[in-house]
């Protein structure tokens, strides 16, 4: 499993890849707060930008997670609650079921992985 996977997994759950998708303060493909961006509100629209965000945000949150990729995937849904499995479990759930189908393997790494419980 590696972020472009994962990334692409984020994309089609948030957004199914329509690029003007907005809930609250989240916009684009990948669904970033405006608040975390660390570009202009109105670039969030822009696909490339937008993945481009989604993929640092992932970067940060698996480093936070140690290589966790479900504690990352939940903690992009909801923050440290979701690095302390508090929140997003179902999401990461979602997402890392997507993320698989999308690698082509039908497996995911038991490495990289926690189950679920």
């Amino acid at each position: 499993m590696n972020i472009d996977t994962v990334a692409a997994a984020v994309e089609q759950i948030e957004s199914r890849g329509q690029w003007y998708v907005e809930r609250g303060c989240h916009r684009g493909v990948m669904q970033i707060c405006t608040r975390w961006a660390k570009v202009p509100a109105a670039q969030l629209w822009i696909p490339e930008v937008n993945r481009r965000e989604g993929k640092r945000l992932l970067t940060y949150w698996h480093g936070k997670a140690h290589g966790d990729w479900w504690a990352t995937v939940a903690a992009y849904r909801c923050g440290w609650g979701g690095l302390s499995g508090k929140c997003g479990k179902a999401y990461a759930k979602a997402v890392m079921v997507r993320a698989r189908r999308l690698d082509g393997t039908g497996t995911l790494d038991l490495q990289t992985v926690r189950p679920q419980t």
